[in-house]
């Protein structure tokens, strides 16, 4: 048995209302809802960078990190996913949003949870394939690394 995870390991959430605070509490207040439609997850990670001119010459800042995510999200009508990503977007207002690495309820499972801002929705309709859902969303507010408590 191998010590790392396989793709279908990793398990995306909604939360039933944002969060109010950055902590296990916070995290804990939420009913998660398992999205199971999530087909493709990718983790975006960035640094903003700045150049500032002096005359002692060029210097680089770099600014805090950003964490985003892109889902592919099988398309399925009336689907409360799809609909929340949507109104969220519609909007301009935040959900509550996590990746984890198994399941957020069992103990020592990490992952990335907040609230997100959907900054891009897009649905793609390739005759002869499913339709999907291409779905940005990126950091409003409490974001942070959870790792599930003891219960």
């Amino acid at each position: 048995m191998s010590n790392y995870l396989d793709g279908d390991d990793f398990k995306a959430y909604i939360g039933d209302a944002v969060l109010t605070a950055a902590d296990n509490a916070a995290v804990s207040a939420r009913t998660w809802t398992e999205v199971p439609e999530v087909n493709r997850l990718t983790r975006n990670g960035n640094r903003n960078t700045t150049d500032f001119q002096t005359r002692e010459g060029t210097f680089t800042t770099v600014g805090p990190a950003k964490r985003s995510f892109t889902l592919s999200v099988g398309y399925k009508p009336n689907n409360a996913f799809i609909t929340s990503l949507e109104d969220a977007f519609d909007n301009k207002t935040a959900v509550a949003f996590a990746v984890m690495d198994g399941d957020i309820a069992t103990q020592n499972n990490k992952g990335t949870v907040g609230n997100f801002f959907v900054t891009s929705i897009n649905n793609p309709q390739d005759p002869g394939a499913t339709a999907t859902y291409e779905v940005t969303v990126e950091p409003a507010s409490f974001v942070h690394t959870y790792t599930v408590p003891a219960a």
